[in-house]
């Protein structure tokens, strides 16, 4: 496992990689400039999200679950049912698995199987663009933005009635 950048409790995270014996098979690299971070998500076996700590669904989705869904790659959502980011996962038809936060039994089965190499196939990648790309994004602002600006009076949308 490769951890790109900087964790929180990074230094606690390392020591207890090395308590139980991970050492070898953990690594806290520095930051990397962005189109490397991208290119190593591209080459990585699957991806980590950490979405946001609390009870509730989350309402909002980290950026980084773009890029991760960008690069195509199988995730491992640490993300509440319900919440911002399972619907995310959901509607890009992403290769994912989904584990609640506060499970630690769930956390270390998707632990297991990304070691055990049996992820969902990548192959999200085109639903995922075709639904968050730029152009899609773009074009349902624009009609957003139409809407807003050029309302149809409520006049002109009722039907004529016949007398």
């Amino acid at each position: 496992m490769e951890q790109v950048g900087r964790v929180d409790e990074q230094q606690r995270l390392v020591e207890e990689a090395s308590r139980l014996g991970l050492s070898e098979h953990f690594v806290v690299s520095g930051p990397v400039a962005h189109a490397e971070a991208f290119r190593r998500c591209q080459a990585a076996d699957g991806l980590l999200l950490l979405g946001p700590s609390g009870r509730e669904p989350e309402v909002q989705v980290p950026s980084k679950l773009f890029e991760y869904l960008a690069a195509g790659r199988p995730i491992l959502a640490l993300a509440r049912s319900g919440g911002a980011i399972a619907t995310v996962l959901e509607q890009a038809r992403a290769p994912c698995l989904l584990a609640d936060p506060d499970d630690p039994e769930a956390i270390l089965a998707g632990l297991r199987r990304f070691a055990a190499g049996t992820l969902p196939a990548a192959g999200g990648r085109a639903a995922a663009v075709a639904r968050f790309g730029y152009e899609h994004l773009a074009s349902l602002l624009e009609r957003e933005l139409e809407q807003a600006s050029c309302p149809t009076p409520r006049w002109a949308a009722a039907p004529a009635q016949e007398a």
